[in-house]
């Protein structure tokens, strides 16, 4: 993945509608929701859902489906796969070895602790 389309996509979920939405649609699966159904669930307005709808859409982190003049909104789960693989295998090392170090000190100072006891 290049730097730019990762800078593109986190700055798509970097928006807290849009956070709620894609939790919505991610739990919704392959089922799908309309924008009444997003509504509902995350409280935002009409007007304020169609616009991070194609917004989000225009990401490529959500798609639309349109079913007997329904629209039916989904998670993009390939991007968002592609995008967190990516963020885990590029940024997670750190991040891991980060809490194997706290980890191996918290075990020192216990082992510490016992000896003087």
């Amino acid at each position: 993945m290049q730097i730019r389309d990762l800078a593109r996509l986190l700055g798509a979920l970097s928006i807290t509608d849009r956070l709620m939405i894609i939790g919505c649609l991610i739990a919704a699966e392959d089922s799908g929701l309309s924008q009444l159904e997003i509504c509902e669930i995350t409280g935002l307005s009409p007007r304020t859902c169609s616009v991070q709808l194609e917004a989000m859409i225009q990401a490529d982190i959500a798609f639309k489906k349109s079913e007997k003049n329904n629209l039916t909104f989904f998670a993009n789960f390939d991007v968002l796969g592609e995008l967190f693989n990516h963020m885990c295998e590029n940024y997670g090392y750190g991040l891991k070895k980060s809490a194997e170090k706290q980890n191996n000190e918290l075990l020192t100072k216990s082992h510490i602790n016992q000896k003087n006891s």
